[in-house]
């Protein structure tokens, strides 16, 4: 992955979205104001370019055009990076 910000168009697992809160404007309205507020560059963790942590933050960065990071980690299999989440 790039180091630079930028709107990043990553993978959604099925299984994985499962175990993420669902993304509602209750979730979403927070992260909003956070990004707004703060002016910090957002960072997504990501497995093979798959989301593992930052499913609703992903959400709201592509609603809002606001770019962000990836943070590359490593995982020997789709179990470990399962737990991970979990």
């Amino acid at each position: 992955m790039d180091t630079e910000p930028n709107l990043y168009t990553l993978l959604v697992d099925e299984d994985f979205k499962k175990m993420f809160m669902p993304v509602t404007d209750t979730i979403k309205e927070p992260i909003k104001n956070n990004l707004l507020k703060h002016k910090e560059v957002p960072s997504i963790k990501v497995w093979k370019k798959i989301i593992v942590d930052g499913y609703a933050l992903y959400t709201v960065c592509h609603e809002m055009n606001i770019p962000f990071l990836c943070e590359e980690l490593s995982f020997l299999n789709k179990y470990e990076a399962a737990a991970y989440i979990a």
